[in-house]
């Protein structure tokens, strides 16, 4: 993919999101969370 490009990724599993992503966003009784960038 692109830089650049967002991928919206539904789970349930904190440990599959952080291998998947670049940066978790949760989203809880319907507000979102500040991003989390993950450290390289």
């Amino acid at each position: 993919m692109q830089d650049g490009t967002t991928v919206l990724l539904t789970t349930q599993y904190l440990d599959e999101a952080d291998r998947l992503a670049d940066s978790i966003t949760v989203l809880a009784g319907g507000r979102w969370s500040r991003p989390v960038r993950r450290r390289s």
